[in-house]
């Protein structure tokens, strides 16, 4: 656990891990320092029938969780779009057939859509099935790394070989990957 004994009285101290500062409490009996996952909202809330755990990955287009399903106790992966401008939210009403299309979909290397919807508190929602492993983009850029990390030729070409497999299942069946 963290040492917060150096803290003075109502004194606010830096996380170690990100800087932020936070009231001593808040990092009592814990086994690591608070991350910004801590403060994320949506953790613990429960959403529709999935209660979010916690966040796998986020970029400037969606924010990705592990959650729980409430009524089969499976785990799934929510996607969050960013919030969306009319333009954005037009063409994800125009892809819906193609998404109704995906969730037949079935590949080892392609996760089942369980859920979607366009305008869940004024962005999309999608809920698939959660799959075990590391995101390729923590892959390629390890936690505080600078710069993406090179991949050995052989783990690459086994990674690519497996979503040009997936893609091509999709492009057999009609949908065309952007």
């Amino acid at each position: 656990s963290i040492d917060i004994g150096l803290a003075a009285p109502g004194q606010k101290i830096a996380c170690p891990k990100c800087g932020v500062a936070v009231e001593p409490e808040a990092l009592k009996d814990r086994e690591r320092p608070a991350t910004a996952e801590d403060r994320d909202p949506m953790i613990g809330r429960t959403v529709k029938q999935w209660k979010i755990e916690t966040l796998i990955d986020r970029n400037r287009e969606a924010a990705v969780y592990r959650a729980q399903d409430t009524r089969s106790g499976k785990a799934v992966a929510v996607k969050f779009f960013a919030s969306m401008g009319e333009k954005e939210r037009s063409g994800i009403q125009r892809n819906i057939q193609m998404l109704e299309e995906l969730k037949e979909l079935r590949h080892p290397n392609l996760p089942r859509w369980v859920h979607f919807e366009p305008n869940f508190e004024g962005q999309p929602l999608l809920v698939m099935d959660f799959v075990e492993g590391v995101p390729l983009s923590r892959l390629l850029r390890p936690t505080g790394a600078a710069a993406a990390t090179p991949l050995a030729p052989e783990r690459a070409v086994w990674i690519a070989a497996q979503i040009c497999d997936a893609l091509e299942l999709a492009r057999a069946n009609g949908i065309a990957h952007r």
